[in-house]
């Protein structure tokens, strides 16, 4: 992204970026505040990484992302962020617990090897 008085303006060049993977914008954002010299392009940028950061599940970046620039209105504070959080773990540990589960059952079906199939899943599982 350039910041040159081109015929192309600062949205135009931000809206390519709404068809990427947002750690990706990121990144390219990281990079392009570097080169800002207006105060205006700058906030526009802070918006747009806002935007895009709290679309991943990059919970201590949302974090220093807030505390660093406190300036900007939002919508998300860090209740909501400790909230998603717990939800992504309890999320993840169900998921464990099902592929353990399977896991568990694979195992009792290769050990038994002459298992009847055509019996019912209450007796299958036991």
């Amino acid at each position: 992204m350039s910041v040159s008085n081109s015929h192309y303006t600062f949205e135009n060049q931000i809206e390519v970026l709404k068809f990427q993977d947002p750690h990706l914008v990121l990144r390219i954002l990281d990079f392009s505040f570097k080169n800002l010299q207006t105060e205006t392009e700058k906030e526009d940028l802070l918006q747009y990484k806002e935007k895009f950061l709290f679309k991943t599940f990059l919970f201590d970046s949302q974090r220093q992302f807030l505390e660093s620039n406190q300036n900007l209105s939002r919508k998300i504070n860090l209740e909501e962020i400790e909230k998603t959080q717990e939800n992504v773990k309890k999320k993840e540990d169900m998921s464990k617990f099902s592929i353990i589960g399977f896991l568990n059952l694979m195992e009792n079906y290769r050990r038994n090897a002459n298992f009847d199939i055509g019996s019912s899943i209450s007796k299958k599982i036991v």
